[in-house]
C-alpha cells in the first residue's frame, strides 16, 4: 500500500495531540463517564471516582501524567474482563453472544482523553464517504446515497455493479502492526503512535466464566469493544481499504 495516496495531518495537529494533559481534560473525561457502568478488575466504577474526586484527584492526575511522560501503566491498570452479552432472548451458540470488554477506570480516563483529541483531527484524513463514528457525519447519509444511486441507474437503465461487504468480527481481526502503519501514513507523529501502542500492547485479559475470571493472558491483535479509542482506531484501519478502493 506504499503507493496508495492518503491525506495527512499537520504539525500543529500533532502538537495538539501530544500536548500536556490538563486537569480540566481529566476532569471532563471523568464527568462524561457513566457512574453505574460495570467495574473492571480493580472493582471501582466512576460513581466512586466522582464521589471521592477531591480526595483522589491528585493520584489520578499523577497516574495520567505518568502515562503521558513515559507511556507506562502501573501493573493491573490496563487489565480488563471480557464478558458475553446475549444478542437473542434464548442464546444457544457462541455466535449468539457479543463479547464486551469491562475496562478499568484509570485506563478509560486516558482512553477518553486520547479519543477526544483524536476525533478533532480525523475529519481531515478520513474519506468523506466514510460516515460512521465522526461528528458532523450521519450514518444514514450513506444509506440515502446508495438508495438514490440505485434509483437513478434503474430509471436510466444503466449497467451497474453493487458491491456489498460486511466486516466479519471487525474489531477482533485488526492487526496492531497495520494500525501503526496507517498512523504513519496519515502523518501522526512517533510519540502519538507510541501512546497508542502502549494502550494496545500493555493490556491483559481475563474472561468471565460463570462470573469468575479465568487466568490472565495477553492479546496479540484486535480492538476492544467498550474501549473509547476503538471506533476511531477502526476508522484509521478502514481508511486503508478506502484508499485501495479509490
Amino acid at each position: 500500500m506504499d503507493n496508495v495516496p492518503f491525506k495527512g495531518i499537520t504539525r500543529e495537529d500533532n502538537e495538539m495531540l501530544i500536548g500536556t494533559i490538563s486537569e480540566a481534560e481529566v476532569k471532563e473525561a471523568v464527568r462524561n463517564c457513566d457512574c453505574y457502568k460495570s467495574p473492571g478488575p480493580d472493582g471501582f466504577n466512576f460513581g466512586f471516582i466522582k464521589f471521592c474526586w477531591d480526595v483522589i484527584k491528585r493520584d489520578v492526575l499523577s497516574a495520567v501524567q505518568s502515562f503521558a511522560e513515559g507511556g507506562n501503566w502501573p501493573k493491573g491498570t490496563n487489565a480488563f474482563f471480557i464478558t458475553l452479552v446475549p444478542k437473542t432472548v434464548n442464546p444457544q451458540l457462541l455466535n449468539d453472544f457479543r463479547p464486551i470488554s469491562m475496562v478499568g477506570c484509570m485506563y478509560k480516563i486516558v482512553s477518553k482523553i486520547l479519543s477526544s483529541r483524536l476525533k478533532m483531527v480525523l475529519d481531515k484524513v478520513i474519506d468523506l464517504r466514510q460516515s460512521a463514528f465522526l461528528e458532523g457525519r450521519g450514518l444514514l447519509d450513506s444509506v440515502l446515497v446508495a438508495n438514490e444511486t440505485l434509483e437513478e441507474v434503474k430509471r436510466k437503465k444503466k449497467e451497474y455493479v453493487v458491491f456489498k461487504v460486511d466486516y466479519e468480527k471487525a474489531y477482533d481481526y485488526v492487526s496492531w502492526e497495520f494500525i501503526y502503519y496507517m498512523l504513519g501514513r496519515l502523518g501522526f507523529c512517533g510519540k502519538w503512535t507510541e501512546w497508542i501502542k502502549n494502550c494496545l500492547e500493555s493490556s491483559s485479559i481475563s474472561v468471565l466464566v460463570n462470573e469468575s475470571p479465568t487466568t490472565e493472558f495477553k492479546p496479540k491483535k484486535g480492538l476492544r469493544q467498550g474501549d473509547p479509542l476503538t471506533p476511531f482506531l477502526f476508522l484509521i484501519v478502514a481508511e486503508g481499504l478506502a484508499g485501495v478502493v479509490r
